[in-house]
């Protein structure tokens, strides 16, 4: 939220949670300017993405630029009994 905050310039944003079986699931959109096609994965991001990798989550970018930002990632929740 922090860097929606600081770099996306978005007037609207929309996180959603759901769960999908034993994994959670979180949805990011906003309004703002998004970002380039070839995105660069300064240390924020690889950090980011490690931290998901390293508890056998996925996170995928979808961004069309000047058009906002979609994030989505996922990762495994145990099960309640």
């Amino acid at each position: 939220m922090v860097n929606m905050d600081k770099h996306s310039q978005a007037s609207h944003v929309s996180v959603r949670f759901s769960r999908q079986g034993d994994r959670l699931a979180i949805s990011y959109h906003d309004d703002g300017i998004g970002v380039s096609d070839k995105i660069n994965y300064g240390n924020g991001l690889k950090n980011t993405g490690n931290r998901i990798k390293n508890i056998q989550g996925e996170i995928i970018f979808g961004t069309k630029s000047e058009k906002g930002l979609e994030i989505n990632f996922s990762f495994p929740v145990s099960q309640q009994p």
